[in-house]
């Protein structure tokens, strides 16, 4: 340059660039490119950014700019119920892989509760606390598997869960200074007959059939009023409650009686409660956050 202030000027050719000067001196040195991705699709675009100046015996000068926007990935996080295991979701999974969700992941819980839940009665910390626990190890070892390209396209997730799995989750989002666990952030949850106000006295008869663990004693509406105040629904994400009608006959039950939660797994949701739950209970009296998903 043959002058001691050099003024220059900067323009891009992109609508989607945003500069934070176009004019300067040679105080300024610094330009920032704002990106907006609101009308773009997923692909790679690319701009230029010119800087000219009158003074400057290089001028102009060009800067490539190259963004790529990609499609999100959103894994569906599978967790199952009381006396049941992750492979009830052999077919719900498979159905969604057909359907195009790559990335949908089993979740395995001590099915009749973990044994640090023992302690639920001395203080509602412990309620669900130790599957939650499990629950955030699986899913972190599930990311953490995955290619770097494909971590860094995940935002949020989505989460299905069946009975004693949806009071697992909520407890797993809805985590406190205490816990041993960073939940990751959650798009959906959908809840497929859990008893979100409690199982009451049901919940000794499934302890007698099926479980000798602490799940069932946590499920009792006592326990659930404690719970829904100290482990409420997160803001910004959706919960939904799903229920069915009683008088199941679909064979495969997992329940006495009724098949109603293998013929969910089969994709139909006429029965998703095993014809034991509610609606009360499912669709939660005292969390005005849960929609109703379907009767």
């Amino acid at each position: 340059s043959n002058s001691s202030t050099l003024k220059w000027y900067a323009v891009d050719n992109q609508p989607w660039m945003t500069l934070s000067h176009d004019s300067g001196q040679t105080d300024l040195k610094t330009i920032t490119v704002a990106i907006n991705t609101t009308a773009l699709t997923p692909g790679v675009y690319n701009g230029l950014i010119t800087i000219t100046s009158p003074n400057a015996d290089n001028s102009p000068q060009s800067i490539a700019v190259s963004y790529e926007v990609w499609n999100p990935i959103v894994p569906v996080v599978l967790v199952h119920g009381m006396a049941s295991d992750s492979l009830v979701w052999n077919t719900m999974k498979a159905s969604l892989n057909s359907d195009g969700f790559s990335y949908v992941w089993r979740v395995a819980l001590d099915s009749c509760g973990a044994a640090s839940e023992n302690s639920y009665a001395s203080s509602p910390r412990w309620l669900f606390e130790g599957n939650a626990a499990k629950m955030a190890v699986a899913v972190n070892n599930k990311f953490n598997a995955l290619p770097a390209n494909i971590r860094q396209r995940i935002r949020e997730y989505d989460f299905v869960a069946h009975g004693m799995g949806g009071l697992v989750t909520r407890r797993y989002l809805s985590t406190t200074g205490l816990d041993s666990w960073t939940p990751v952030p959650a798009r959906s949850v959908v809840m497929l007959g859990t008893p979100n106000d409690g199982l009451g006295l049901l919940g000794d008869k499934i302890k007698l059939y099926h479980c000798a663990g602490p799940a069932s004693g946590e499920q009792h509406t006592r326990r659930m009023l404690l719970f829904n105040s100290f482990y409420p629904e997160v803001s910004g994400v959706d919960y939904f409650a799903i229920w069915g009608a009683s008088g199941c006959s679909t064979t495969g039950s997992i329940l006495p009686g009724c098949g109603g939660w293998r013929k969910l797994a089969s994709r139909f949701l006429d029965c998703a409660n095993d014809a034991t739950i509610p609606a009360s209970s499912a669709v939660g009296q005292g969390n005005g956050d849960i929609d109703r998903f379907t009767q």
